[in-house]
């Protein structure tokens, strides 16, 4: 089914959802429209029962331009207030991508720059064309990353995140594969073949085992002490063990077939 917004487009499959940057004419340039209605769709998402998978595409040459600089310089002539609600809407973005519930995967062709990176690196997968470019340019403009920091640091650490955010350079697929901002590459022609892989081996696991085990690294992300680690994990364990989808896997396990979950269609 698909549905379209004035900026972004979602078509839903069984348990995948599609989320399309829809501004091909600007490369997808992230405007205050696109990033509400990406945030809306990604939060929507994140609560429907029936999907597992949500995957993050551009429509067009390129996967995103990152920030639409005729919106960068609007905002710069707002109050101090309104500039800071702003700048909390696209960190909000960002974290709606992050925190989804479901697993999503970033396919990313033509260029990816400034924001874009951040919701590539914001992705649980990403998935380059070898012909993609990845840019790291917001220095150059007399702009900091900030906001999509956080989630570039974490992706390929914090040695790495200089070279990228200081530089300003530009970077191929193959060095972004290398630096870990994305998990894999391929000929854009190969493109669908390696989204429906990765789809499908995602989709063999539970539904409630997913959403748990993206919730559970999370939580671990903000817990130093290895005693409340402990806690936590052997909690979640036991918890998890005693559910109905874990018994069906075990028994489905057992019995030599499917669980109920691969009968959803994709």
């Amino acid at each position: 089914m698909m549905k379209k917004f004035r900026f972004i487009e979602t078509e839903s499959t069984g348990r995948t959802a599609t989320v399309w940057l829809n501004r091909p004419a600007v490369h997808n340039a992230l405007n205050a429209g696109m990033i509400d209605e990406l945030t809306f769709v990604m939060n929507l998402f994140s609560n429907n029962e029936e999907t597992d998978v949500v995957i993050l595409r551009g429509r067009g040459r390129s996967f995103s331009s990152g920030a639409d600089l005729n919106y960068m310089k609007e905002q710069s002539e707002l109050s101090d207030s309104d500039n800071l609600a702003d700048a909390r809407r696209l960190a909000t973005m960002f974290e709606s991508v992050y925190a989804c519930r479901k697993v999503v995967i970033a396919s990313v062709h033509g260029h990816s720059a400034g924001g874009a990176n951040g919701l590539v690196a914001a992705s649980d997968y990403a998935i380059a064309s070898t012909s993609a470019i990845f840019r790291f340019a917001e220095a150059r403009l007399g702009l900091v990353p900030a906001t999509v920091s956080p989630y570039i640091v974490e992706r390929v650490g914090i040695s790495q995140a200089r070279e990228m955010l200081l530089t300003g350079k530009s970077y191929s697929a193959e060095e972004a594969h290398s630096c870990r901002l994305v998990n894999e590459t391929c000929r854009v022609e190969f493109m669908e073949e390696i989204i429906e892989r990765v789809t499908t081996e995602i989709l063999k696991s539970g539904p409630m085992a997913l959403r748990t085990t993206k919730q559970m690294l999370g939580r671990l992300k903000k817990m130093s002490s290895d005693e409340d680690i402990a806690s936590f994990t052997s909690g979640l364990l036991a918890e998890v063990r005693s559910s109905r989808e874990a018994k069906e896997g075990i028994a489905a396990f057992f019995e030599k077939r499917k669980p109920y979950w691969l009968n959803i269609n994709k």
